[in-house]
């Protein structure tokens, strides 16, 4: 993966004609950071983030997740060979909770709401007759349950 300073600088400042300079001058940092960030000397911090982001017009958001993608990327390589410890675990702000064992998927099933249904049935009926479809309930082969449109030549599922 490249460096967030080469995407900054192919996506940004040679599309629009801006210098390293420039930009530094704009967003109010010495132009060394810039072009440290560039060659990839430099990590685009939050400061940098939301100075770009301001001067662009792009949510700062994206350069600091370019940045954590490329950091993670360069990180990635370091974690094989490291063991991973047995179990699962739940994290929370306060630490780790050991869960147990993994539970059996169970089918999550909704009930339909009668107002709802009565919503859904007048909706299809401003659709051309061409395209109007019977509304039916389903239960599949795994206990879900649902509702689906279906033509008058197509058979029941």
């Amino acid at each position: 993966m490249d460096h967030p300073g080469k995407t900054l600088k192919e996506r940004f400042l040679d599309p629009l004609g801006i210098t390293p300079y420039r930009l530094a001058k704009s967003i109010g940092v010495r132009q060394t950071r810039i072009s440290q960030i560039i060659r990839g000397k430099r990590a685009i911090t939050a400061d940098t983030a939301v100075r770009l982001g301001a001067f662009f017009g792009v949510p700062p958001r994206w350069f600091i997740d370019l940045q954590g993608r490329y950091d993670l990327a360069q990180s990635a390589s370091s974690a094989d060979g490291i063991e991973q410890h047995p179990g699962r675990y739940w994290v929370r702000p306060n630490g780790a909770q050991r869960l147990g064992p993994v539970p059996a998927a169970k089918p999550t099933t909704h009930r339909v709401e009668p107002g709802l249904r009565k919503r859904i049935r007048a909706q299809a009926a401003l659709t051309p007759e061409r395209l109007r479809r019977d509304l039916i309930s389903v239960e599949y082969d795994d206990g879900t349950k649902a509702i689906v449109g279906k033509s008058a030549d197509e058979p029941a599922a």
